[in-house]
């Protein structure tokens, strides 16, 4: 077996371009001002098997690749080797609304 068919699909790359980041960034405020977060519980099993990995903390818990970067900007972490056993609660942006913004930055794209 070849090691790239372990890999799981990361989905469209404008959900890695920096348009959409700092898009979803210049929401940051909107999100926590509208309840647009919920709160994530790991418990400490969990959270001591993913220290300093964040992102398969996030692939266990089932969020699809292209919402890793999203959920690792409203922590406030910036790589996912930041993630520590001790955080059992995860700040969790609203996915509906995260599409809603990817929707609006490729229109926009498609127009200029």
């Amino acid at each position: 077996m070849k090691l790239h068919t372990l890999a799981s699909p990361a989905g469209d790359a404008t959900y890695y371009s920096n348009g959409y980041r700092q898009l979803v960034e210049s929401h940051y405020t909107y999100f926590l001002q509208n309840d647009q977060i919920s709160l994530r519980s790991i418990d400490d099993q969990t959270a001591d098997k993913y220290h300093g990995d964040f992102y398969g903390l996030l692939d266990a818990l089932d969020y699809p690749k292209y919402y890793h970067w999203p959920i690792l900007f409203f922590n406030r972490y910036r790589h996912s080797g930041d993630y520590r056993r001790d955080t059992t609660v995860v700040l969790i942006p609203d996915v509906n609304y995260l599409d809603i913004l990817m929707q609006l930055y490729k229109t926009r794209k498609s127009l200029i």
